[in-house]
């Protein structure tokens, strides 16, 4: 599985060949095929690319990336706001500037390959501070780490 939400799920090709297990198990219920893609790229909870298609949770498919780093949509405004902001005889469409996170809910992949939430402590200064994967309930309880991790993730590898 590459992503999930409450709509469906994504896989690769392995995991299509194989609904008709999950069919067995949550008759009467039955998964259907919907789209095949190409190539699929996640950027985080529902912002995905799909054959270089953008889908971003409640940023509008018209959005273009901006000179200030942000998306740019035209928005279509509902009659209470062009009542109060718009022009007599026109409909006003404002632009919208959309900011996308640099990274969406990192966790540790775990060399099995599931991922585990990063944990947090408050500091002394009173600001969030991330635990250190080796001092994580994870670390102690001796899971190791994938080769690989988020890259806002790294400098916590080690401690």
């Amino acid at each position: 599985m590459i992503a999930c939400d409450t709509d469906g799920y994504i896989c690769d090709s392995s995991g299509a060949d194989r609904v008709h297990l999950a069919n067995q198990a949550t008759a009467p219920l039955v998964l259907r095929v919907k789209r095949h893609f190409k190539r699929v790229t996640v950027i985080g909870p529902q912002h995905m690319e799909l054959d270089q298609v953008r889908r971003r949770s409640g940023i509008p498919g018209s959005a273009v990336p901006g000179k200030d780093g942000r998306l740019h949509a035209r928005t279509w405004p509902k009659l209470a706001w062009q009542l109060a902001n718009g022009r007599q005889g026109a409909y006003v469409r404002p632009d919208q500037a959309y900011r996308l996170a640099s990274t969406y809910a990192p966790g540790w992949v775990l060399s099995d390959g599931s991922v585990v939430p990063v944990e947090v402590t408050i500091g002394a200064d009173g600001t969030n501070q991330v635990v250190p994967f080796p001092g994580s309930r994870y670390g102690r309880h001796g899971l190791t780490l994938a080769e690989h991790q988020n890259r806002h993730l790294e400098r916590y590898r080690n401690g």
